[in-house]
């Protein structure tokens, strides 16, 4: 039994508004995509100069966005052990507590934290990576 014409039209016409669907919300996504990485790009612009000394124990290196991430790039500048997992804490609150940064990570953001070596930047000492909030 032939398919009646018009249920092929339908079909036809219900496909391309799918597909014109997600070219739009793909395309909204590409430009929200652009719009996060242009304002992570402004944040790394606003803590210029680098290096920079931000307390007692640290100064920033540099910052970077890369894509949905923004990498802060600190050394630690007394002798005392970083314990990583204190810092870990201590920033997922500040991050969290500051509403602009819970509001980029709902919109997928990461933000990195990796800490250098007094005597030697290029060695890592530890690297924190929050994505959530609780």
């Amino acid at each position: 039994m032939p398919v009646p014409r018009r249920l092929i039209i339908g079909a036809l016409a219900a496909a391309a508004v799918v597909a014109l669907a997600v070219v739009v919300v793909q395309w909204r996504g590409r430009e929200n995509d652009r719009r996060i990485e242009a304002e992570l790009t402004e944040a790394v612009d606003a803590l210029r100069p680098f290096p920079r000394r931000i307390d007692e124990a640290t100064e920033i290196l540099e910052a970077r966005a890369e894509g949905r991430r923004m990498i802060y790039v600190y050394r630690v500048t007394l002798a005392a052990p970083l314990d990583i997992e204190q810092q870990r804490a201590r920033l997922r609150r500040v991050v969290c507590d500051a509403e602009p940064m819970r509001r980029a990570i709902r919109q997928g953001v990461t933000f990195t934290y990796e800490y250098r070596a007094q005597d030697d930047a290029a060695r890592v000492l530890g690297r924190i990576d929050i994505s959530d909030c609780p």
